[in-house]
């Protein structure tokens, strides 16, 4: 087991046109700043690392890397426990491929959900691909942390239907986290001002 705290951390896209486009979008839907989730560590010899869900499926990346098109929204690290017994149990979908087609799926079934109250399916997601967000929540999911019964119900939803921005949301709220912003490591929020607007 690593002794390095593992971090829950969300980032919205600033790369390319392509990246800030779809970022744009998946935030407008979703109504948040973030539009990526994302583990976040220190390794003693390769330095910070990222594990997330990106274009290329379940990867690991370096953080300098991560921050040449991603801003860093808010990490989080569980007050009691670690998710590195989660991230274990979810070894299988490294190198998972990204849910491309789920993507308009989800974006359907939350704006639904938005306008009636009504949480459809998401019929167009893949099986055997996934979310970043379902990755960090199926982290989440595996962990023996303490959730808040907010943070635990929105956990409760199928991954396919686990859209960033409300993960940060309720990870944002949910006093069993503590907050931390990134200023070339981790630094705890002052104050414990909720981080998602």
């Amino acid at each position: 087991m690593n002794d390095s705290p593992l971090y829950l951390g969300f980032s919205r896209s600033t790369g390319g046109f392509f990246s800030r486009a779809l970022g744009k979008a998946i935030r407008g839907v979703t109504g948040g700043r973030a539009n990526h989730a994302f583990l976040a560590w220190e390794d003693e010899n390769l330095g910070w690392l990222t594990l997330g869900a990106n274009i290329n499926g379940v990867t690991l990346m370096t953080m300098e890397k991560f921050v040449a098109d991603r801003e860093i929204v808010s990490l989080y690290l569980p007050r009691t426990g670690s998710l590195w017994e989660g991230l274990a149990k979810c070894k299988r979908m490294i190198d998972e491929g990204y849910d491309f087609t789920g993507l308009p799926g989800i974006g359907i079934s939350l704006l639904v959900h938005r306008w009636t109250g009504i949480l459809l399916p998401n019929w167009l997601s893949r099986r055997g691909r996934i979310f970043c967000s379902a990755f960090d929540a199926e982290v989440m999911r595996r962990s023996k942390v303490p959730l808040s019964k907010a943070t635990t119900e929105f956990l409760a939803r199928p991954d396919n239907l686990v859209a960033p921005a409300p993960l940060n949301h309720y990870l944002s709220i949910d006093p069993f986290f503590a907050p931390f912003v990134w200023a070339g490591a981790p630094v705890p929020v002052q104050g414990g001002k909720e981080l998602a607007r």
